[in-house]
């Protein structure tokens, strides 16, 4: 599958984030959903993740672990599906990746929903946007 082997791929080059201070702990977090999360049936919570990386020597919390490296994992072409009460996971099927590309297209078109009665209420105070 496409995703699994760009995961594949980024455990053995880094590309554009070679020199990236967290690389190591994208890395790490590649390596242990390949070895133990590839598919939703597998998927493995983020505190797992967590625990796997402390074990490894590379300690951060969660807040910084979502923003700063799956965020940048993603915005690097290697996505990981998230599932609310299963886990993450290396996307593995067709199936999934349709159920991961609907869950951000929900998300998005909700924040423009979001954004437009923010823009409506500034207008409605005579403000511009």
């Amino acid at each position: 599958m496409p995703f699994v082997q760009r995961a594949r791929d980024f455990l053995e080059n880094q590309g554009s984030l070679t020199d990236h201070k967290n690389v190591n702990y994208m890395v790490e977090t590649v390596r242990f959903l390949l070895n133990n999360a590839v598919g939703l049936e597998n998927a493995k919570s983020t505190e797992k993740i967590l625990q796997y990386l402390k074990k490894s020597g590379l300690e951060i919390n969660r807040s910084r672990w979502e923003i700063d490296i799956l965020g940048e994992l993603r915005d690097n072409g290697v996505f990981i599906g998230s599932h609310r009460t299963k886990g993450m996971y290396i996307i593995n099927s067709e199936n999934e990746a349709k159920k991961v590309y609907l869950g951000y297209k929900k998300r998005i078109f909700k924040e423009i929903e979001r954004m437009e009665f923010l823009r409506a209420i500034m207008l409605n105070a005579g403000w511009r946007t």
